[in-house]
């Protein structure tokens, strides 16, 4: 199979539907398909900065700089809808959405996505007001979220402990603004961050990453996920080689996390229990790791990813269930953010 063309298929047709929308509407709703797009007041930051990282990401791929200036409005969508000058803070939903019930963990998520777009458009216009915002929202994540002094207390649920996931996307923002910089205080908040974390969430007879520090529940598509950016961080020279062993990471989550039709298990406990359902984004993290290794297992994975969530259409399922089938047609916004993450590293 020449996967090659096919995958320039598959991002050319995503970049159709969110390009349109950006167009039409200005913004980059929670779904792209003509006939589910949501509403402003309905959408989160998030689709926004992950908008921000396609279309950056894009714009290399194609070598068009038309996609940069796509990004560019993206940003300017998110000053006008999404932050406050006065409290000098985003939000998850626009700022004309006035009851906004968001946990801590979401929030520091939207967080981390704004120091990775906005961490990338620096690099391609050099706009210093983009490290400035970066540096507001580095301030907030210190006194409300993390911090090398007071480490996860905000973040501890006292049953199941700290969840992984946002501060994953935050160790994620640190690589990318220290890719794009050279302030030794954003390596020394990088590596401390790491240091924090990974001892909590690293289970050591599993040798998977833990969900929650205080719970043996595992998704195997975020161990795929650590393992590359533990690898992109060493690679880079920001994290000791000690930090973690990215291989035996990735090697864990492909022997317990695999199912016998070559998916990505959604959930794995102590009882090797599994969801009845499918996602795309395990899949795409599992082959963004074996793209970075030159792993031979790359071939089957991406047959795997092509035949069960592409349609004809050359758009992505976000969800199958057990016997592959898919199971809505809706094209999200921010998955465009795992498919680009991941074929960057095959389409070069």
């Amino acid at each position: 199979m020449n996967i090659k063309p096919i995958l320039r298929q598959h991002l050319d047709s995503y970049a159709n539907l969110l390009v349109r929308q950006i167009k039409n509407s200005g913004y980059a709703g929670e779904f792209i398909s003509d006939e589910h797009i949501s509403p402003l007041n309905e959408t989160r930051l998030l689709c926004q900065t992950r908008g921000i990282f396609f279309l950056l990401d894009y714009a290399v791929i194609t070598n068009n700089d038309d996609y940069i200036e796509l990004a560019i409005k993206l940003h300017e969508t998110i000053q006008s809808n999404y932050y406050s000058p006065t409290t000098q803070s985003w939000t998850q939903l626009p700022l004309s959405v006035v009851e906004q019930n968001i946990s801590k963990d979401k929030m520091l998520y939207e967080y981390a996505f704004v120091i990775t777009a906005f961490a990338k458009l620096y690099a391609v216009t050099n706009d210093e007001a983009l490290l400035t915002s970066i540096d507001q929202v580095r301030l907030i994540i210190a006194k409300d979220f993390y911090n090398p002094h007071a480490k996860f207390s905000y973040l501890i649920d006292k049953q199941k402990g700290v969840n992984q996931n946002a501060l994953m996307h935050l160790l994620e923002a640190y690589i990318e603004l220290n890719s794009v910089t050279e302030n030794l205080l954003y390596r020394h908040e990088l590596q401390a961050l790491a240091e924090d974390l990974i001892p909590l969430i690293y289970d050591t007879n599993a040798q998977l990453i833990r969900e929650y520090s205080g719970q043996a529940v595992f998704e195997p598509g975020h161990s795929f996920e650590w393992a590359s950016l533990i690898l992109e961080a060493q690679s880079k020279g920001f994290l000791p080689l000690t930090i973690l062993n990215h291989q035996e990471l990735a090697t864990s989550a492909e022997r317990q996390g695999i199912s016998a039709n070559n998916m990505v298990l959604a959930e794995l406990t102590s009882d090797k229990l599994a969801s009845e359902v499918y996602r795309i984004w395990p899949l795409l993290e599992r082959i963004r790791y074996y793209a970075m290794t030159n792993d031979s297992k790359l071939s089957l994975a991406l047959e795997s990813l092509v035949k069960v969530f592409f349609s004809t259409q050359n758009l992505p399922y976000e969800y199958v269930n057990q016997e592959l089938v898919p199971m809505q047609d809706r094209v999200k916004a921010t998955t465009g953010y795992h498919i680009i993450n991941c074929y960057k590293y095959i389409l070069g």
